[in-house]
């Protein structure tokens, strides 16, 4: 979930993901979706913040995951039109199972590779999210691409 062409130092930019994922609960694949606000830090970092939400359902039960993260990126190349990057965060996520909620905290890590245009960038990224520290099998791998353009704001 990268955040927008030509940013620097102290830049906010707003973006938009879509990934998928296969539940550790059971079913097909699921489509993830979410809004990001990545804040450069410097040449080589960025703060993210996203918000994420997905529906799927199994055989026996209805689900809704929704998660809100921080995450600390390290931008490999500075910076660069192509950017790869690693990441890791922390999170709220709330798990409603048939309409009953069960929050957690949680973990992720990720990677991914972007490229920057003049008004836009697109990217794909994999990420490693385990929605509950108290039950580490819960964890699932989600591979998305993203979009970022539109709203950049230098501070």
């Amino acid at each position: 979930m990268l955040l927008c062409g030509n940013s620097l130092a102290a830049d906010l930019d707003i973006g938009t993901h879509a990934s998928f994922f296969i539940p550790p609960e059971g079913g097909g694949n699921t489509l993830m979706t979410g809004i990001d606000a990545n804040y450069r830090l410097n040449t080589y970092f960025s703060a993210r913040g996203s918000i994420d939400n997905a529906n799927y359902q199994t055989n026996e039960h209805q689900y809704s995951l929704t998660s809100l993260t921080v995450t600390l990126i390290g931008h490999l190349l500075g910076e660069s039109s192509i950017d790869p990057y690693v990441g890791a965060g922390v999170g709220y996520y709330d798990k409603k199972i048939d309409g009953n909620s069960d929050s957690s905290t949680g973990l992720n890590a990720l990677a991914g590779i972007s490229a920057k245009f003049t008004t836009f960038s697109v990217g794909l990224e994999v990420k490693y999210i385990i929605p509950d520290t108290k039950h580490m099998e819960t964890g699932f791998y989600s591979v998305g691409g993203q979009l970022t353009g539109g709203l950049h704001i230098s501070m």
